[in-house]
């Protein structure tokens, strides 16, 4: 009896049937196609303009990295009106002051890659989370934020 009731509990389990717990709450099946959608559409085929900001900040040099005090605002633009034809875009980086500088944009998995001099910005497709690294002489910035189509 006891035989059967535990080969009962492992087919149930993975049916999301537990015993005596409370199911979690999964998305609905039409948020998970659109969840899979996304992951394989780079952002650039979602929408054309994105504005990502900055949650956490770190710098690191000679070996350790430190956050950063979040008191002035990164925020990170990307546009990409031509990438289709060109796989360049825009991306400008406020903090303070702006520079906008062209980079190449490309898809790598669920991921949508975009590579300037010194910098990179690496977002995923689904969430939209990100991860923006730059270079200033031999100090790195490390950025994580979420970006949104405006």
């Amino acid at each position: 009896m006891l035989k059967n009731a535990l080969v009962l509990i492992l087919l149930l389990s993975p049916l999301g049937i537990s015993h005596g717990q409370p199911k979690k709450n999964n998305p609905s099946s039409d948020e998970m196609v659109r969840r899979l959608i996304d992951a394989s559409r780079p952002i650039y085929q979602q929408a054309s303009n994105w504005i990502c900001i900055a949650e956490i900040r770190q710098i690191c040099r000679d070996g350790t990295c430190a956050r950063v005090p979040s008191n002035q605002l990164l925020k990170i633009t990307l546009s990409f009106a031509s990438v289709e034809l060109t796989h360049n875009g825009l991306y400008t980086r406020c903090l303070g002051d702006c520079g906008t500088t062209t980079g190449r944009a490309s898809a790598s998995g669920i991921y949508t890659l975009m590579d300037l001099s010194g910098t990179f910005i690496k977002v995923e497709n689904d969430t939209k989370k990100f991860v923006d690294v730059a270079t200033l002489q031999l100090d790195t910035f490390v950025s994580f934020g979420t970006c949104h189509a405006p």
